[in-house]
């Protein structure tokens, strides 16, 4: 299932980028998922996953300006200090001091080998938007 899924979007990614080896690739991912249950996408198909995701959402007014998306790649942080560090980075990055750009940090998946995942506990980082109410 998880091949079959992998190939579905390394195809798709191979066609919109013009990647020129997918099977190749296929091929890494076919042994990855072998060894441990699951893989690792690259950085550029990391981006690519996440502009494409936010294209097809259709509920969001702002999917038309997908190819703007930054995303911040925090995938081998593991301590949560550095976890912490990273989400102020991206925050900052984000609300640019007010001119805000559209950027996703992205951290380690759950593992199926170990099992360990970085768990934010609130479903949102932050609001859409916040404002100063008058005491």
């Amino acid at each position: 299932m998880l091949l079959e899924k992998a190939n579905s979007f390394i195809h798709q990614f191979a066609h919109e980028t013009k990647f020129s080896n997918p099977e190749k690739r296929l091929a890494e991912i076919a042994t990855e998922i072998a060894n441990t249950g699951a893989y690792t996408h690259t950085y550029e198909e990391l981006l690519f996953g996440a502009k494409l995701a936010w294209r097809n959402s259709t509920r969001c007014i702002g999917r038309l300006f997908y190819n703007s998306l930054s995303v911040l790649d925090y995938r081998e942080l593991k301590h949560p200090d550095d976890i912490f560090n990273a989400t102020c980075d991206y925050l900052k990055f984000a609300t640019n001091d007010g001119k805000i750009k559209s950027a996703i940090a992205v951290f380690a998946p759950r593992h199926p080998e170990n099992n360990s995942s970085i768990r934010f506990w609130n479903n949102k980082l932050i609001r859409y938007a916040g404002y100063q109410k008058d005491n």
